[in-house]
């Protein structure tokens, strides 16, 4: 093992080196970039990284559902469990492993804290992974994020150590007006969880949750204490008519952030559900949300840990291969009535199941 590792660590930093080399030095001193396919997430430093992942990368399944790709799995058991981010999961997924096989899941289970489900597909003797639970992640380290395919999705350092990432208050994207009546809608921002609610201007909010509410101080206090993907039940007054209405707290839309945020939003799209981890590391792999719910492994093809978040430009959060193994361990332990497909844990659309192969 300890051979192999040198291998690859050598592999590596050869490939890197002759990409580095192979410019002429002036251009390489004075070019504004390196070309795409020699920078980190380029062709050929994916490829050195093939030996890396080459163990794991059979464990790794898509989860789809109608319209595509929403999130990897990661086979725990010869047996047919997954795990993999339970807010990308809609109604009626499948999971389609590496073979080429689809295979319609059945949820065990969720940890929603820290956001991951438990599958069962009915298949025997498949890829599981090893977790590798005695290794502390530390800066620096290299990670690559393991697919399909015989090179990583992609390669990153760890950036910052283990730690909790607190969880954000939720936000509806409105704005709002004192009225006689209660707080008045004056602004309903594009795409934002209101939006899709349905809410719009010159809505009056009378209660939330069952609890009168009277003026906007009131509402924007309330809303403050939910977090991202809380449901909230709104009674609202449009015009005569008294409406009940249920809106799913989000993220604020791009209108409402400020510099810093907007910035980071701009480096791709973020995980939905990507605070309130009680204990996470972060590393600067690019990731899109549709590739979390995979592991990640270090240069000796370890897997470390499991990609939970795409969290900002360059951040993504993954949880240490040590609190996975516990939430594996007390997801099966909980004995739940299953079906072949189940209620939406996320935000996402419906859709109908794929046809089987």
């Amino acid at each position: 093992m300890r051979r192999s590792t040198w291998k690859i660590r050598v592999s590596f930093f050869v490939v890197f080196a002759l990409v580095i080399i192979s410019q002429p030095f002036a251009q390489f001193l004075f070019a504004k970039s390196l070309p795409l396919n020699q920078q980190k997430n380029g062709r050929s430093m994916l490829s050195a990284f093939r030996p890396v992942v080459a163990k794991t990368r059979a464990s790794i399944v898509q989860i789809k559902n109608a319209k595509g790709v929403i999130a990897l799995g990661t086979i725990v058991d010869a047996n047919g469990f997954i795990v993999t981010k339970a807010s990308q999961l809609t109604d009626y997924i499948v999971c389609q492993l590496s073979d080429g096989r689809i295979l319609q899941p059945k949820i065990i289970g969720i940890n929603k804290k820290q956001d991951v489900a438990l599958l069962k597909v009915s298949a025997t003797n498949l890829p599981a992974i090893k977790w590798k639970s005695d290794i502390t992640l530390k800066r620096g380290q290299w990670l690559a994020t393991p697919g399909t395919k015989k090179s990583p999705i992609a390669i990153g350092v760890v950036s910052v150590e283990q730690r909790a990432i607190p969880e954000r208050s939720g936000v509806l994207g409105i704005q709002i007006t004192q009225d006689e009546r209660g707080p008045k809608i004056s602004l309903v921002f594009p795409r934002s969880s209101a939006e899709r609610a349905g809410l719009k201007v010159g809505d009056v909010v009378t209660a939330i949750a069952g609890n009168e509410v009277k003026s906007r101080e009131q509402l924007i206090s309330f809303v403050r204490k939910r977090h991202t993907g809380d449901l909230l039940t709104l009674q609202i007054l449009r015009g005569k008519n008294v409406l009940v209405i249920n809106a799913t707290l989000g993220e604020a839309p791009l209108q409402m952030m400020g510099r810093g945020a907007k910035q980071n939003r701009m480096g791709g799209a973020l995980s939905s559900r990507r605070a309130g981890f009680p204990q996470v590391v972060q590393h600067d792999t690019i990731l899109k949300p549709e590739e979390c719910g995979g592991i990640v492994v270090n240069l000796s093809g370890d897997a470390v840990g499991l990609n939970i978040a795409r969290a900002g430009r360059t951040e993504s959060y993954v949880i240490p291969a040590k609190i996975m193994i516990d939430i594996i361990a007390k997801l099966r332990s909980v004995k739940k009535k299953t079906s072949s497909s189940f209620r939406s844990v996320s935000d996402g659309p419906l859709a109908p199941p794929l046809p089987q192969k």
